[in-house]
């Protein structure tokens, strides 16, 4: 009877292996950093590239609004519409958009390169006379 031999699918041997692992988990580590902008310390590097609002935000056209990808950070929402007309929030930012068809596009962010924690198209609020 012969028995086959086969070869380590990682390296040479367990160390081999656990060097290939502990590698992968370095890089892994390096990227999570690097896109969070750092360890601890992601709200220092990350600016707001542009305003975040403007007293003199013109209203943005619906088409627009709807055709913004789903995967935009604030800076890049900002970057694609403007200024927001203002800023409601208390903690987190609440940017708002008025919209050309009435409505109002608003965008809950922590931070200017995070991913919005929400997002979306509201009635716009009735004014009581």
């Amino acid at each position: 009877m012969t028995v086959a031999r086969t070869r380590p699918r990682c390296g040479t041997g367990k160390a081999g292996c656990l060097t290939a692992v502990l590698a992968c988990a370095r890089l892994s580590l390096a990227m999570v950093l690097s896109s969070a902008g750092g360890a601890g310390h992601a709200a220092d590097r990350c600016t707001w590239h542009l305003p975040s609002t403007s007293d003199t935000a013109a209203a943005v056209p619906i088409e627009v609004v709807r055709r913004l990808p789903d995967r935009l950070t604030a800076n890049e929402i900002i970057a694609a519409l403007g200024p927001a007309a203002r800023d409601v929030g208390s903690g987190l930012h609440v940017l708002q958009w008025d919209t050309s068809d009435g409505q109002v596009f608003s965008v809950s962010v922590a931070d200017p390169c995070g991913m919005p924690q929400g997002r979306g198209l509201q009635p716009a609020p009735k004014v009581r006379r």
